[in-house]
């Protein structure tokens, strides 16, 4: 079994492998990514999106990838094989790429259950898992979602905070350095943002609010905590994967204002948010490694319904591995 260029096969050779995914991230997941299917092949099939994929014997695709540089990360998604071999066949050819000879680093989301996840382990693959929790917003507690609401309840906080709305034009900027700031010591910033400082940064926040690639941001279910002094305190930022369900993409709080029930707060505000726009399910990822969000998750009522596993290395692999 040999790769070939994903952008010199028509549209119906990949049109299925799309459809197959997007089912199961659906029956998984409770995610449509149908959206995100759409995009990938627009840019595929201009020529923009390189790729591969592996043909058995009969002519059937039994593996695919794609990737794509960014501030000199090399980024791979859609990994998917039959067979461990397969998979490490499309990470060998992708490290093999002039984009790969440009990265500083690789990086790849994939559900571990795939063969992709013991070729990352054969290929020297850093691996993190991430578990993707949900809750009904059945759930949810009352709590006030107003863009005025200017007190929350004692002893939780300990000054006066005000919840309002996240818009983009006042908050985009603050949220960039609110992130900076709370990843700075974890492993975890790798993942969201690729590239160093606050410009992977940027490129993340501008991703979440202008691409389906976490979903379509929920506005309305997006809310900012400031402290009286204008300090943005904490932020959630939710979005909508699905017609049921919607997505909290992330959840910060500011180091400096831990352990007052910030966070807590912001998230039911975007749970009832949420449901009152019909919203049944309340979704999110944490990393394994943070116990105490996934503490707060748990509170909250959220159950672990999958995983993820984020592959990383520090650079490519050395074309000798690929022999």
């Amino acid at each position: 079994m040999k790769p070939i260029d994903w952008r010199e096969v028509g549209s119906e050779v990949v049109a299925p492998l799309y459809a197959a995914e997007r089912a199961r991230w659906i029956q998984e997941l409770d995610w449509d990514s149908a959206m995100n299917w759409v995009l990938i092949e627009a840019t595929r099939a201009q020529g923009a999106l390189p790729g591969y994929l592996v043909l058995d014997q009969s002519g059937a695709v039994a593996g695919w990838a794609f990737y794509f540089l960014h501030e000199q990360v090399l980024q791979i998604g859609g990994l998917t094989g039959r067979t461990t071999s397969v998979a490490r066949s499309l990470l060998d050819v992708i490290m093999r790429s002039p984009e790969a000879a440009l990265a500083k680093d690789v990086s790849c989301f994939v559900l571990p259950d795939q063969p992709a996840s013991a070729a990352f382990v054969q290929r020297r693959f850093d691996a993190q898992r991430f578990l993707y929790l949900r809750r009904s917003t059945d759930t949810v507690q009352s709590v006030s979602s107003t863009s005025e609401a200017s007190e929350a309840p004692a002893p939780l906080l300990t000054e006066t905070t005000r919840f309002k709305s996240w818009n983009t034009s006042d908050d985009a900027p603050d949220t960039v350095r609110l992130f900076a700031t709370a990843y700075a010591e974890s492993a975890a910033a790798r993942c969201f943002a690729a590239g160093r400082g606050l410009d992977g940064w940027v490129h993340y926040v501008k991703q979440l609010i202008r691409t389906p690639a976490c979903g379509l941001l929920l506005p309305t279910a997006s809310f900012t905590a400031r402290a009286s002094d204008g300090a943005l305190q904490g932020v959630v930022l939710t979005t909508s994967i699905g017609p049921r369900s919607a997505h909290v993409a992330q959840l910060v709080v500011d180091p400096a204002y831990a352990r007052q029930g910030i966070g807590r707060r912001l998230l039911e505000a975007a749970s009832a948010a949420a449901a009152s726009e019909g919203r049944r399910n309340m979704t999110l990822l944490v990393s394994e490694d943070n116990a105490k969000a996934q503490a707060l998750y748990t509170s909250a009522g959220f159950e672990r319904r999958s995983e993820f596993l984020f592959g990383w290395r520090d650079r490519p692999i050395p074309r000798s591995a690929a022999a």
